[in-house]
């Protein structure tokens, strides 16, 4: 891995401690660190993917001997590892969409394996070495999550709070019961925004949860 990936990594890694133990910030450094790797992936993924410096990727010499193919190849798998970064922080965030951007991710990812396995096997490139690892720990930890439920990860970042794991679990359960719904909710915008903010802000948090849930209901 390049330096850049190893430095996100450990960020990320900082950042999901930081979620566990629900300190402020956690989830903005999780959201932020994820989505510069998603960068470094695509659109960048034709450079960071051959070792080529963000600085020197508009000098021509930094391609000699790359062929079109091998260039191709890494805009490809560029998006296939920013798409399972990006499913891999939508997961982890609860955000809609997650389990769409994991299944084609992986599905990408897995034939991306096998092409560079078949290559491989013809030639022993180091280029394709790298990315074969890269994109197998990747896909691996994307795999992990794709099998893991939400209720389970609520359970694991909110393992001190029995109180918002009950109401989320009632609503995972019955997910078009309004008072589920609303009283999952409520416990998560006291969490996120403090007691004292959620009492002041208690009836428009209460309609906007409202307006989201008829919303999501009459799609």
């Amino acid at each position: 891995m390049k330096t850049s990936e190893k430095v996100t990594l450990i960020i990320i890694i900082i950042s999901l401690i930081m979620k566990y133990f629900h300190v402020i910030g956690g989830n903005a450094l999780l959201v932020f660190s994820t989505s510069f790797l998603v960068l470094v992936y695509y659109p960048f993924g034709f450079a960071s993917l051959n070792d080529i410096q963000i600085k020197h990727i508009f000098k021509k010499e930094s391609y000699a001997g790359l062929k079109c193919r091998r260039i191709v190849g890494s805009i490809l798998l560029g998006m296939t590892l920013a798409l399972l970064v990006a499913g891999v922080m939508f997961k982890l965030q609860s955000f809609p969409g997650s389990h769409f951007m994991l299944l084609s991710g992986l599905i990408y990812a897995a034939i991306a394996i096998i092409i560079m396995l078949v290559m491989f096997y013809k030639k022993k490139d180091d280029f394709l070495k790298k990315n074969l690892i890269r994109t197998t720990i990747i896909m691996s930890i994307a795999l992990i999550l794709y099998f893991t439920s939400s209720l389970r990860l609520k359970k694991i970042f909110y393992h001190d709070n029995p109180e918002y794991i009950k109401a989320y679990e009632n609503y995972y359960n019955h997910p078009n019961d309004y008072n589920s719904y609303l009283k999952f909710r409520l416990l998560q915008e006291k969490i996120n925004c403090g007691e004292d903010c959620f009492e002041k802000m208690k009836p428009t948090i209460e309609k906007e949860i409202k307006e989201d849930f008829e919303s999501r209901n009459h799609k």
